[in-house]
């Protein structure tokens, strides 16, 4: 019996290897860094009546129906705060690129106001000269 041990414990500790790689590779627990990106349009939600001024915290809140039915969207503005374009308002149109962190806080990376097209954006996509000029 001894012997027979002796000989298969090659073969199962070979057989628990692969199957501990093949549970994480097909469906095991995600990987806790998971980050997502995307972008959303919607209009701003600060409470106001529509047109109004906004006063805007660390956060926004921007109502889109991106997802198929309006829904709310909580945003952390704390990456572009110092970029913001000028003063937002009720039901104002915006465009924000969003990384999702991997605690779930949905991050702006990038603030486009629709209605003037005005945004923040880094400085190296700025507006190029035209080879014209």
């Amino acid at each position: 019996m001894t012997r027979l041990l002796g000989r298969a414990w090659p073969v199962l500790f070979g057989m628990l290897l692969i199957a501990s790689f093949g549970v994480r590779e097909f469906g095991g627990a995600a990987p806790a860094a998971v980050r997502s990106s995307f972008t959303l349009v919607g209009l701003i939600d600060c409470g106001q009546k529509s047109g109004k001024p906004c006063t805007l915290g660390h956060t926004l809140t921007l109502v889109s129906d991106d997802s198929g039915s309006k829904q709310p969207y909580t945003i952390d503005l704390s990456w572009v705060r110092d970029k913001l374009p000028g003063a937002f308002s009720q039901d104002q149109q915006m465009r924000i690129e969003i990384e999702r962190l991997p605690d779930g806080t949905l991050m702006a990376l990038r603030v486009i106001d629709l209605d003037s097209r005005n945004g923040t954006r880094p400085d190296d996509e700025g507006p190029q000269p035209s080879p014209d000029a």
